[in-house]
């Protein structure tokens, strides 16, 4: 039930070599954003992990815009997290968001891919003044986009200066997200 629930998200980022964010890409790992979303009350607990993709992995390659896709990404590792605490309304509102965007959007590796896909989403419930970012980086000579190495390079100075109100949410650590569980909505 919603009343006296508790709601939070977290965004995530995989690097596609643990432990070192210069590298943003490796062979067949490109690394990956996403967000989990969990909802408690008392001792039961609802949980989705889940990511923007290209419908058709390889073309996405071309780097046209291609179509895409919302896929679970259930015990998917990450490197770095930053978790925020929501208010049913901004629960809902993330969630909407999250739905009509995937709906309304291609992927596109260049300008709009799963890091742009993810803040997007997590900024949707933050005040202007706290969003949070990762620069574009050239990824050799294919692209020059966000990748997850660039989100988790802020992430991890985010929390090193201290400079975001949300910087003791930061969890640098390799570790997996939650099996997804129950409907959350």
């Amino acid at each position: 039930p919603s009343n006296g629930a508790t709601y939070d998200v977290e965004l995530c980022a995989d690097i596609p070599i643990n432990g070192n964010p210069n590298i943003n890409v490796f062979l067949d790992k490109p690394g990956h954003a996403f967000l989990q979303i969990t909802k408690t009350n008392g001792t039961a607990s609802l949980s989705r992990s889940f990511g923007f993709y290209p419908k058709d992995q390889y073309s996405s390659l071309t780097l046209d815009p291609v179509e895409s896709v919302i896929l679970e990404d259930n015990l998917h590792a990450y490197d770095a997290k930053i978790r925020m605490s929501l208010t049913e309304t901004q629960y809902n509102q993330l969630m909407n968001y999250s739905i009509n965007l995937a709906n309304n959007t291609q992927y596109d590796l260049n300008n709009y891919n799963c890091v742009n896909f993810a803040l997007d989403c997590f900024n949707s419930v933050l005040s202007s003044g706290n969003k949070i970012s990762a620069p574009n980086i050239p990824i050799g000579y294919i692209t020059n986009g966000k990748t997850p190495a660039s989100l988790y390079s802020n992430l991890v100075n985010m929390k090193n200066s201290n400079y975001h109100n949300l910087a003791s949410n930061i969890t640098i650590a390799t570790s997996l997200s939650s099996p997804s569980s129950g409907q959350c909505n």
